[in-house]
């Protein structure tokens, strides 16, 4: 077993005044002060984490990855002087499962911060090789990358790997298990349809819609409109019916991801999920493709949730949807006014869970949260 170690006393103080400079500077524009002051502060290890959260305030892209990229280095030091020398090898003892080593998480949140300025500069060949490298040291995906690398490679146009990536990431039998490097060995897709087992699996409440619908979008490249890729719209529709509504009507596309915590298939994973792939499904042959799939008619037009009412939309986002947790929909202000009794409980829970890391809703722009006896005539807005 390893022993890490930690910077001196000496060492540690003066490290510490590096930070506190570093951010000085930072606040008052002097970034490449900043720069050299943050590099200072990285003779601790402990100081990793906190450099590569600082990386991402600088105003320049280029200056934050200058600076993300010298912390990687310098992680990658500590961690072969701590673990020994082959800890990025196969032949390492926790190759796969880095996330279970804890000294491990500052090097790998680094990645991930380099992956996404590397997005942000629209690199796309270093947040997808970043991205791949993170799956590689931590094939189970602590992080998330399932999500984030798809979008990279339908980007650009790696569409086999895209597939293959959500094949292997959507396949039952890894339920609970490490995919080969993380789903990044990139073997051939199957171009087969999806059987009734695999459709079954995928129907429950906790579907991956993201990796659903990309799959889709791949398939749909690789092979046009096949029954293989109309089952993955199929079911990603189902799993998250806002994303392909506000796809349906051309909404404006988000800018930046969503930055607290969410559920699965939730209206702040579908915000996530816009702000990655949108434009790509606006694409003028596979939004027509898309939309006139029935699946995705039948997802995308919402019934009344007065339960008394069967009404149901004729257009997508023409019922208004209840201005509190936005999550349910009805047909008229009468309807919102008689279920209210029912929904009033449910809707200020979800928005107390929602609000519960911040007082305001910043990344919706929605207003703060409603008090128990407010008139449910303020809580009814249209959608958009």
């Amino acid at each position: 077993m390893w022993e890490v170690e930690r910077a001196d006393p000496v060492t540690a103080r003066r490290a510490a005044n590096d930070l506190k400079t570093a951010k000085q500077h930072l606040r008052q524009g002097q970034n490449e002060q900043a720069v050299e002051c943050f590099v200072k502060a990285l003779d601790d290890h402990d100081n990793v984490d906190l450099v590569a959260e600082q990386a991402r305030k600088f105003p320049d892209s280029h200056l934050a990855m200058r600076l993300l990229e010298l912390t990687a280095t310098k992680a990658r030091e500590y961690l072969k002087r701590d673990l020994g020398q082959d800890c990025f090898e196969e032949t390492f003892y926790a190759y796969g499962g880095f996330w279970g080593v804890l000294d491990t998480r500052p090097y790998m949140r680094t990645l991930h911060a380099i992956a996404h300025v590397a997005f942000d500069m629209g690199d796309l060949d270093k947040a997808i090789a970043t991205t791949v490298e993170t799956l590689r040291l931590c094939q189970g995906d602590n992080m998330g990358q399932r999500s984030f690398l798809p979008p990279l490679l339908l980007r650009a146009k790696r569409y086999e790997d895209a597939l293959s990536f959500c094949q292997v990431w959507l396949d039952p039998q890894y339920d609970g298990k490490q995919r080969p490097l993380g789903g990044c060995a990139f073997a051939a897709p199957d171009p087969e349809p999806l059987s009734q087992a695999f459709v079954d699996w995928h129907t429950e409440s906790w579907r991956p819609t993201d990796l659903l619908l990309n799959a889709a979008l791949a398939s749909y490249h690789l092979y046009g409109d096949c029954e293989q890729a109309r089952q993955y719209l199929s079911l990603g529709a189902k799993g998250n019916t806002r994303i392909m509504c506000e796809i349906w009507v051309r909404s404006r596309q988000p800018t930046k991801p969503y930055s607290r915590p969410r559920t699965a298939n939730s209206r702040e994973e579908s915000h996530d999920y816009l702000w990655l792939m949108q434009d790509l499904w606006m694409e003028h042959d596979v939004w027509a493709w898309a939309t006139r799939h029935p699946d995705v008619k039948e997802a995308a037009l919402k019934r009344c949730g007065y339960a008394e009412c069967s009404n149901r939309e004729e257009a997508v986002f023409t019922f208004k949807c209840c201005g509190g947790c936005k999550e349910e929909w009805y047909c008229s202000p009468e309807c919102q006014k008689a279920d209210w009794r029912k929904h009033k409980l449910e809707c200020f829970g979800y928005r107390q869970k929602l609000l519960a890391s911040s007082p305001r809703d910043k990344d919706f722009g929605s207003e703060s949260s409603v008090s128990d006896d407010e008139d449910p005539d303020s809580l009814v807005r249209f959608a958009h």
